[in-house]
C-alpha cells in the first residue's frame, strides 16, 4: 500500500506517490548490527530522518530500506535473544555490504550485547504492525564513548547490573581485542564521520524528490499547455 501526498505546486496539486510502513515487507536477513545514541554523540533529542526525537533508551532503529514504522524482530544470532523495534530513522552507512541496522543504545542493550562490543551478529524478521514494542530495559543508563576506554573501570557500561564473571584463564594466551585499540577520541571521530555520511545521504535523497517533483511541475505544464 502506499500513500498519496498533495503538495502545492504553483497553485496545482500534484499526487506524490510515497510508501507507507504497509508495504509488502522483504524477506528476513542474517546480517550485522550496530548501535548509536552514546552520551557525547549529541543525538538525544534530535529529530531523525522520520522526523520523530531520538531517545536512546526507546526501542528503535536506523534501516537503510524499511519503511518507517515498521517494526522488525531482532535477534542475536548466538544467544538467541531477541528484541521488537520499530524503524525510524536511516542508516547505517558505514560498511553497508554487512551492517542493515543501527540499534538504538537502549535495543542494543535489551539485546543482551555490551556496548563496548559496538557490534552484534542478528537475524531481522520484519513482523505485523501491531506487535507490541520489547520494554526498555530498567537498569538501562546512557554512556559515552570514553566509557568504554581501556580501564574505564566499567565492564558493561550502559547497565546497572554487573555482567557474568568471566571464564577462568586457559594455557592459550589471550587474543587482543580490536575495538580495545581505539581510544575515546578515535570513537568520537568514527561517530563524527558516520554522521556526515548519513547528512550527505539525506541531502542526496532530498536532491532526488526535488528534481521529482520538477518533472511534475513540467509534466503538468505540458498538459495545461495543451
Amino acid at each position: 500500500m502506499a500513500v498519496l501526498v498533495a503538495t502545492a505546486l504553483g497553485g496545482t496539486g500534484v499526487a506524490v506517490l510515497l510508501p507507507s510502513a504497509e508495504a509488502a515487507l522483504p524477506a528476513p536477513q542474517n546480517c550485522t548490527a550496530s548501535w548509536y545514541g552514546a552520551r557525547d554523540e549529541g543525538a538525544e533529542g534530535a529529530a531523525t530522518a522520520s522526523g520523530a526525537p531520538f531517545h536512546a533508551a526507546e526501542m528503535t532503529a536506523a534501516s537503510r530500506t524499511l519503511p518507517f514504522g515498521t517494526v522488525v524482530k531482532v535477534t542475536d544470532r548466538r544467544s538467541t535473544r531477541s528484541v521488537a523495534v520499530r524503524i525510524t530513522d536511516r542508516g547505517p552507512f558505514t560498511d553497508p555490504g554487512h551492517r542493515c541496522l543501527d540499534l538504538s543504545a537502549g535495543a542494543f542493550a535489551a539485546l543482551g550485547a555490551n556496548l563496548c562490543s559496538g557490534l552484534v551478529d542478528v537475524r531481522v524478521e520484519p513482523v505485523a504492525a501491531g506487535t507490541p514494542l520489547t520494554a526498555r530495559r530498567a537498569d538501562f543508563r546512557p554512556i559515552s564513548m570514553a566509557d568504554c576506554a581501556p580501564g574505564s573501570g566499567d565492564p558493561e557500561p550502559g547497565l546497572g547490573t554487573a555482567p557474568p564473571p568471566a571464564p577462568a584463564p586457559t594455557t592459550e594466551a589471550p587474543r587482543p581485542d580490536p575495538a580495545a585499540t581505539h581510544d575515546a577520541r578515535w570513537w568520537q571521530q568514527e561517530w563524527q564521520r558516520q554522521v556526515q555520511e548519513m547528512v550527505a545521504t539525506q541531502q542526496r535523497m532530498i536532491d532526488e524528490q526535488r528534481r521529482l517533483i520538477e518533472a511534475q511541475q513540467r509534466l503538468v505544464a505540458d498538459r495545461q499547455g495543451s
